[in-house]
């Protein structure tokens, strides 16, 4: 069995700008017509307006890029450990493309 192997892509800031469309647009595009993109709202869980960033990406994705991407929450250590923190690790489990900002 030969392991699948994907792509990482680091971005300083301004990965929910007009000039990262086409690149948001590539990536995709190389993982296919169904690949799934999902946001994970973590590194911004500190913020206040974390849920306001997740609804960005969300409203960006399918204005700019024409895809759906969906969300997985965890903002904070303790969210670890409960419910809603399986359903995130289980939308990061099938995901194709992880857009972490």
């Amino acid at each position: 069995m030969t392991a699948s192997r994907g792509i990482i892509v680091l971005m300083g800031s301004g990965e929910l700008t007009s000039t990262m469309v086409e690149v948001h647009k590539e990536l995709l595009a190389r993982l296919g017509a169904a690949a799934r993109a999902v946001f994970l709202d973590t590194p911004a869980g500190f913020q206040l307006n974390a849920d306001q960033l997740s609804q960005r990406a969300v409203e960006y994705f399918n204005t700019h890029v024409h895809r759906e991407i969906d969300v997985a929450s965890l903002k904070a250590y303790d969210a670890g450990r409960t419910y809603g923190a399986e359903i995130a690790f289980q939308t990061l489990r099938t995901a194709d493309f992880v857009l972490i900002a």
